[in-house]
């Protein structure tokens, strides 16, 4: 081997053929112009760096060098390149790069071993048909050029595994593309290309497409494909393909925990641009099923077997089509299975209550209301009836609704960690004072405004419970001025403004009647369709609590339980026996009816 790499040579001396031994030649990084003939005498040379330097012609006696398996010419002054070249016939690299070449001599073509091809950076306008020639050729190199087209038989390169074209002026892609089974690579930064073709998808082996530069009127379709099988996409649409992506995550994620409501959305959204993904529409038609969308559900598993998707797609359509069109999900087995319990003892109603519990769990409300109002349309008095419904509707920020359930609940179960945990958020939706009376005549706030079951779990919670908190310790301040005339006119304006925008009312007695009496007669209470329901099936019962004057005594019980005023509330027990009574026979009657 012999390197005189970067010696600024400008000629080579003739006694460079007397190194007829010499196997490896590096010249590259000179100042070479021309190439004298006894550099050819080294017939046994195999590998020869003539790159960087300033050579304007390549000798025909290039032919001589026959056991050459690399040369490289990259970065000289190059116009043509000699037929003789096609002697050459062991060449595996050959490099060309950053030359002023246009074309390619005929007998080039017969380099049949050659692996890598580099001709980047020169002046081709095409490249020539011949080039289904060069049948071992692995890497092509051809960017930086002004092509404008493809051959269409350039498939016939099968072992190739990187195509590079990059800054070229290609538009169109040949259809025959698809042929290129084994490429690995494909680069087409900085091209005016508007579409790309769908036979892209027929590239097996492709992990890498380069589109740095480009940009499509439209996003190809076959990108959408391409990425979902796990092509690495590189360029500025590798961002909407992620975002389009992570949309399908997102529904795929609400479907997995059977949120049908926020799932199918997000299947559509992510379908109105990925067109082609039969997995997400056999996904969303699941959803569609599910949710009992079933003419949805069968339009699309139709659309998806005119598409002849995998085996396995096949096969979950199938699964699920003789149900889509019999209009039968696994909802309406388990809805049946409920009422045949039902049925069997209607004097018990805990499986319309289960049923109405699962589908809140499953955040189906709608469901779960109709469910558990069916329940109490049955036996009125089924306390966690109430309970959920009242969950329901916090949920929903139905305060009105939630009043209604949550005091019903309270008035059947008022001991136990769902009542405590509960009246937080009923004194704070009725704007009644919350704080608990401590010693010294202190007031202690211990809630945290989560609701919890028997055992302690959470089932509710408010994200920003400061705000609560705080809010909670304003409107006690408020509810306890009084109504003594202020000292200042400071106070006055404050204590006006104060009483005006919170309803200052002299505990909370007179703040729960008052709130009950307008949720009853105020035609200007709102409310949305769900709570709606809820909010229309207690109706009655308050209508008439106002009406046979035992609002009084239910908005004491409801203060006795809090135990914040307790001398209060068992002194006007003891003046209203009769009337408590009263409640309690009416509440029983009411129930039966």
């Amino acid at each position: 081997m012999l390197s005189l790499i970067q010696n600024k040579i400008q000629v080579l001396e003739p006694s460079i053929g007397n190194l007829r031994t010499l196997e490896h030649l590096f010249l590259n990084k000179n100042e070479i112009k021309v190439l004298p003939p006894e550099l050819f005498y080294l017939h046994r040379l195999e590998r020869l760096d003539l790159s960087r330097n300033q050579i304007e012609e390549l000798p025909t006696d290039i032919r001589n060098l026959t056991e050459l398996w690399a040369l490289d010419l990259s970065y000289n002054q190059l116009k043509s390149v000699p037929e003789d070249v096609g002697h050459l016939y062991n060449l595996r690299n050959l490099g060309l790069a950053d030359n002023q070449l246009t074309a390619l001599p005929d007998r080039f073509f017969e380099l049949k071993y050659l692996d890598v091809l580099l001709l980047d950076g020169n002046q081709f306008d095409a490249l020539s048909p011949k080039v289904k020639n060069l049948e071992k050729l692995r890497v092509l190199d051809i960017g930086r050029n002004n092509i404008s087209e493809l051959p269409d038989n350039i498939g016939k390169l099968y072992v190739l595994e990187g195509l590079y074209l990059k800054k070229n002026a290609l538009t169109t892609f040949p259809t025959k593309i698809h042929d290129l089974v084994n490429l690995s690579v494909l680069v087409l930064d900085t091209n005016p290309l508007t579409t790309l073709p769908d036979e892209l998808n027929k590239l097996k082996a492709l992990d890498y497409l380069y589109l740095q530069g480009d940009s499509f009127p439209i996003m190809p379709q076959v990108l959408y494909d391409l990425y979902n099988k796990g092509v690495k996409v590189k360029g500025p649409m590798s961002k909407e393909l992620y975002d389009t992506k992570l949309e399908l995550s997102r529904a795929r994620i609400k479907k997995r925990v059977e949120n049908y409501e926020e799932a199918i959305p997000l299947y559509r959204a992510y379908l109105s641009r990925d067109t082609n993904n039969a997995e997400a529409m056999v996904e969303l038609a699941n959803a569609y099923w599910n949710h009992g969308d079933f003419d949805l559900a069968n339009a699309l598993c139709e659309k998806v077997l005119e598409r002849e998707p995998s085996i396995e797609l096949v096969a979950q359509v199938n699964e699920m089509y003789d149900d889509v069109r019999s209009g039968v999900n696994k909802w309406v087995r388990l809805n049946n299975k409920y009422e045949e319990r039902f049925a069997e003892d209607s004097t018990d109603v805990t499986p319309l209550f289960e049923l109405g519990h699962y589908y809140y769990e499953m955040r189906m409300y709608d469901e779960a209301i109709s469910y558990l109002l069916k329940s109490l349309s049955f036996d009125p008095s089924y306390a966690d009836s109430h309970f959920y419904l009242a969950i329901i509707s916090l949920i929903q920020e139905e305060s009105s609704a939630f009043i209604f359930s949550a005091t019903q609940y309270l008035l059947l179960q008022p001991e136990g960690n769902k009542s405590l945990t509960m009246f937080p958020f009923l004194y704070s939706r009725m704007g009644m004072k919350s704080g608990v009376p401590g010693e010294s005549g202190s007031t202690i706030y211990i809630d945290d405004y989560k609701i919890k079951d028997d055992q302690g779990r959470v089932i509710y919670r408010r994200e920003q419970t400061t705000v609560d908190l705080l809010g909670a310790m304003l409107n006690d301040i408020v509810l306890s001025l009084d109504n003594d005339e202020p000292k200042t006119a400071e106070d006055s304006l404050t204590q006006n403004i104060l009483g005006k925008v919170m309803e200052q009312m002299n505990d909370n007695i007179k703040v729960f009647e008052n709130k009950i009496r307008h949720l009853c007669t105020d035609d200007s209470v709102k409310l949305d369709k769900g709570s709606n329901a809820i909010f229309n099936h207690y109706l009655p019962f308050y209508t008439q609590l106002l009406e046979t004057d035992h609002l009084a005594t239910a908005s004491y019980l409801i203060n006795n339980f809090r135990a914040q005023y307790p001398e209060k509330v068992e002194a006007w027990f003891k003046e209203n026996p009769k009337r408590s009574d009263a409640f309690f026979e009416w509440r029983s009657e009411f129930y039966k009816d």
